[in-house]
């Protein structure tokens, strides 16, 4: 009987997908054709599991379960020198990882607001918007609570949390965050920028914060869902967006130190425009010698609330010394260049290859930061992920082998770094203002954001407007 279980076709493709994520090619292939569950879970090997609890839903989880259950008694703790087997201490691990991510996903229930905002204040809102001061009517919320998992996902006006002094994210902090953007296209079309990336990005900060993880497609229709029923929100115009804050904190009522056993996650936008609006074409930054962003092993690669908390200090330092943003150094050495409070940062050399710190699990895994690296090597650029000195960088602004630098994020976008001041001093980056090559990266990058430029590699996805049926 377990011999003639067959993957759905959906569930093949993703598996498929998945798969190659972890290269193992082979398997990849096998998904495609009829093999046997057993033989594929034998092929897979230890990635399995994960992959099993991004797959498979429904009756069809069910099934792979009691197989996968099955074959982890026979093979417990069992090697044949073939693929690596489901042992017993990592099968224990996935039946956690299970409870908390393969569930039933819920169906939006819609509550449009009583009063919404007149068209033309609407209008008179996003001609120029201030960074997260003015959000939309509306704001889409999902609960999870151990042993009933996802459920009671609703579309409803934008109103206030009620929660209790003893709720564990006031206490322990347990918070993730996203960033992201939906842009109004010159066609009236709106559309989200690799919202599968953020998606993705969300599932690991909230598995480093021992939160349960959000299935990508949950993730994606909670933010389309916001967006649509407030699309028009939605600003035109260069430099303004929707900006979209996915959210997720831990609401149970309890003081004991653990994680919580009830969450919220909860989407909700702003119209915003450029984030810095000094107007100038560079900004200046300081390099904080005295705090630190993150340490290995710490949370620097999860986009969690409690890294920002500890960047503020530090962004008043620099706010005191006239300067728009601060540089974080390592945390061991205080000598390697990491990120700015809430940017990746580029170099440019003299040789005309670009140099960018290496994602070592301190620096956040920016999208923008992903993007730039793919554009700028299409463009014919070398980009080296490699460490890079403080001292180097002002040495090699002083003798003009750094042409440019820039920073670069969901909010910031690509934005120029013209000066750096440190308390040895300061120093100029090429003449001070915005450089050719940054230009060039973020006109790239933005055209296609805007459906400007053709979007071969599949990084745009329209929000379709879905229709509006009776009583809704």
């Amino acid at each position: 009987m377990r011999n003639a279980l067959r993957f759905s076709k959906r569930s093949r493709v993703i598996l498929r997908d998945e798969c190659l994520r972890f290269g193992v090619a082979e398997a990849a292939k096998s998904t495609i054709a009829c093999r046997p569950l057993d033989a594929l879970i034998v092929q897979l090997g230890i990635p399995f599991p994960y992959i099993f609890i991004r797959t498979f839903r429904g009756s069809e989880y069910v099934a792979v379960h009691k197989t996968v259950c099955s074959l982890a008694r026979e093979r417990r703790n069992c090697h044949t020198g073939g693929p690596p087997t489901i042992t017993g201490a990592f099968f224990l691990h996935f039946l956690h990882a299970m409870n908390k991510t393969a569930t039933p996903q819920p169906e939006f229930a819609l509550e449009r607001h009583p009063q919404p905002t007149p068209a033309d204040a609407i209008t008179a809102l996003i001609a120029e918007p201030v960074f997260g001061k003015v959000f939309t009517d509306h704001m889409v919320t999902i609960r999870w609570k151990e042993g009933l998992g996802w459920h009671d996902a609703k579309v409803g006006p934008r109103r206030a949390f009620e929660i209790d002094p003893a709720c564990a994210v006031l206490h322990y902090a347990q918070e993730i965050f996203e960033g992201m953007k939906a842009y109004r296209r010159d066609n009236g079309e709106v559309s989200l920028f690799r919202p599968l990336e953020n998606a993705k990005r969300f599932r690991a900060s909230a598995s480093r914060m021992s939160m349960p993880e959000l299935p990508e497609e949950l993730f994606l229709g909670a933010v389309e869902a916001l967006v649509d029923i407030d699309r028009a929100w939605v600003p035109g115009g260069n430099g303004s967006s929707l900006y979209l804050r996915p959210f997720m904190f831990a609401i149970e009522n309890y003081l004991g130190v653990r994680a919580a056993s009830e969450y919220v996650f909860c989407v909700i936008a702003c119209p915003v425009g450029p984030y810095f609006k000094s107007g100038k074409s560079a900004v200046t930054v300081w390099a904080s010698d005295t705090y630190t962003r993150a340490a290995p092993g710490g949370t620097g690669a999860a986009k969690c609330g409690g890294n920002y908390a500890a960047s503020l200090i530090a962004q008043t330092e620099a706010s005191s010394h006239g300067c728009d943003q601060v540089v974080f150094l390592d945390a061991a050495s205080h000598r390697w260049i990491e990120e700015l409070g809430g940017m990746n940062i580029f170099f440019l050399m003299d040789d005309n290859s670009l140099r960018t710190p290496p994602l070592s699990g301190t620096i956040l895994p920016g999208i923008t930061r992903a993007s730039i690296i793919e554009l700028a090597r299409a463009e014919g650029f070398t980009v080296n992920e490699a460490p890079y000195a403080f001292d180097e960088w002002q040495a090699d602004s002083a003798s003009g082998r750094v042409k440019e630098t820039f920073a670069c994020g969901t909010a910031a976008v690509v934005t120029a770094i013209g000066a750096v001041r440190h308390a040895g001093g300061e120093f100029t980056i090429g003449d001070g203002g915005e450089g050719q090559v940054t230009r060039q990266l973020r006109t790239l990058l933005t055209d296609i954001q805007r459906g400007k430029a053709p979007d071969s590699r599949g990084w745009v996805r329209t929000v379709e407007a879905q229709p509006v049926t009776a009583g809704q």
